[in-house]
């Protein structure tokens, strides 16, 4: 087999592995992402654009928040997952959340899962100030 046909026969698929109380998605050349534009609540976020919440605002049950300065940069969708990097920061990994319908994400940790109800979105073009000192 030649090389060139070893990457031919390597499936699309995203590898996934729990960390805690999240699912991470393993970024590889092989793994096709969508980057187009996709609904949240009643927001429509870009690739390279960046929030800190997903949920009902003082929902804490069903809403993922990022800690203080840090924030999440929408990468794109596979499959039903939508990925998600931490600030500007560039690794092979990052969040996957299920991604149901528009307003609704699912959750899946170790052993723990949750769904998101997804209202209205805070949504940045750029990376906030507060979290630029950790880049």
């Amino acid at each position: 087999m030649t090389s060139e046909q070893l990457v031919l026969s390597l499936p699309d698929k995203l590898e996934t592995f729990y960390q805690g109380s999240a699912r991470y998605a393993v970024l590889t050349e092989y793994v096709d992402i969508d980057h187009a534009p996709l609904s949240l609540g009643d927001s429509v976020i870009s690739s390279g654009q960046f929030v800190q919440r997903l949920g009902r605002k003082n929902k804490s049950r069903a809403t993922f928040e990022m800690q203080d300065d840090c924030y999440l940069r929408y990468v794109g969708k596979h499959g039903d997952f939508i990925l998600f990097a931490v600030n500007d920061t560039l690794a092979d990994y990052c969040y996957a959340f299920g991604y149901i319908n528009a307003t609704r994400l699912l959750v899946v940790g170790n052993g723990s899962a949750f769904d998101i109800i997804l209202d209205s979105i805070d949504i940045y073009d750029d990376l906030p100030i507060d979290a630029r000192k950790f880049n």
